[in-house]
């Protein structure tokens, strides 16, 4: 089963949790804006902190379920 989130102004799109993300992949955010991942900061028991275009990071919960371009 393919995971997949509602996400405001593209509709369902393609998902995986933030823990199965890699450099590289590109992070999809509502009304169509993406984000590259570049790296990751830090990493605790629950959470992730993700390097998005080289020069922002994001603290997500590593079971959050994230949009990913197809």
């Amino acid at each position: 089963m393919t995971n997949t989130i509602q996400l405001q102004g593209i509709g369902r799109t393609n998902a995986t949790q933030v823990q199965n993300l890699n450099v590289g992949d590109t992070v999809v955010w509502n009304f169509g804006h993406t984000s590259q991942v570049t790296g990751f900061i830090k990493e605790t028991k629950t959470q992730l902190i993700v390097e998005l275009d080289g020069n922002h990071t994001r603290r997500l919960a590593k079971t959050r379920l994230i949009g990913i371009a197809a």
